[in-house]
């Protein structure tokens, strides 16, 4: 299983909070709420858990893992979510 990303389907869906290429959410509204912040904060710290313990088990690194993760997630979550490449662009769903 990939590391969910559907607690963050509404922030996502809103524009406030997007994908990075490494797996993790990033909060893209400086304006979004505390709630909004506190979500995206636990997701990936959810995440770089599963990250950890899978890059451990195979001897690999977070950031290799994470990249892997980052495809799956990209890729399930719901039209109109924000992602953010390795060389800094956004882009939409």
């Amino acid at each position: 299983a990939f590391a969910d990303g559907r607690p963050l389907d509404a922030p996502r869906a809103a524009g406030m909070v997007g994908e990075r290429w490494d797996g993790f959410a990033k909060v893209r509204d400086t304006n979004a709420t505390a709630d909004v912040t506190a979500l995206f904060a636990s997701t990936n710290a959810k995440r770089r858990a599963v990250y950890q313990t899978r890059a451990s088990s195979e001897g690999t690194n977070v950031v290799e893992v994470g990249r892997i993760y980052a495809q799956q997630i990209i890729s399930a979550a719901p039209m109109g979510t924000w992602s953010l490449s390795e060389n800094g662009s956004w882009s939409q769903k």
